[in-house]
């Protein structure tokens, strides 16, 4: 009754123009988290997923993230006990943007890190777990508090230095590092911007 396609994201549409036999009554459903398709129903699966098999809870505990414009979930992947949200199908292609930012790119970040260690200075790459524990540990536990580092102190002086080995170096993420202490900097001084109208305002009703 539910055909699940599961091909790469520009060849989906294609392939069930191509193929319209056999699925044009039934439900479709594509897993990708940027497409809307004009034949199958969006259900993308929030988790990454290489090499190893997930135990059958671990599959059952993956949110999937429906379009705000679909069906119910149980119409969708029936007998599936997995928690689901939704988005605007409109907002699909910047909610996967947020993903591959939060995921992808953080993965580079501990790539490169964890290779570092290794060829530079020959420490093992284990040596990096605990502090990657620890830092999915404060995202959970309180992510509006989890930064730490220069950034969060905004110790301007320890970044400069960071920018400057970085590029003595020709390392390639200087422009990373560079760009994410700029980001930072318009995120608070947006927010502190944000609080000082909120304060303003108060003040006002008050008066």
């Amino acid at each position: 009754d539910t055909i699940l396609v599961l091909i790469t994201d520009d060849q989906i549409d294609r392939f069930l123009e191509a193929h319209p036999t056999g699925w044009n009554k039934k439900s479709v459903v594509h897993f990708s988290g940027r497409l809307t398709s004009r034949y199958a129903q969006a259900a993308h699966p929030l988790a990454s997923f290489g090499p190893q098999i997930y135990t059958p809870q671990e599959y059952q505990q993956i949110p999937f993230i429906l379009d705000a414009e679909g069906p119910e979930f149980h119409q969708i992947l029936p007998g599936l006990p997995n928690p689901h949200y939704r988005v605007p199908a409109a907002e699909r292609s910047y909610y996967h943007a947020l993903c591959v930012l939060s995921g992808n790119f953080t993965t580079i970040l501990w790539q490169k890190f964890m290779h570092e260690l290794t060829a530079r200075w020959n420490i093992p790459k284990e040596v990096a777990w605990p502090y990657l524990h620890s830092v999915v540990r404060q995202l959970i536990d309180n992510p509006d508090m989890a930064l730490t580092g220069p950034l969060a102190r905004n110790d301007q002086n320890t970044i400069a230095a960071n920018l400057t080995a970085l590029r003595n170096h020709h390392d390639p993420f200087t422009e990373v590092y560079q760009t994410f202490a700029q980001t930072y900097q318009q995120i608070q001084t947006a927010e502190l911007s944000n609080a000082e109208v909120c304060t303003q305002g108060e003040w006002h009703e008050h008066r």
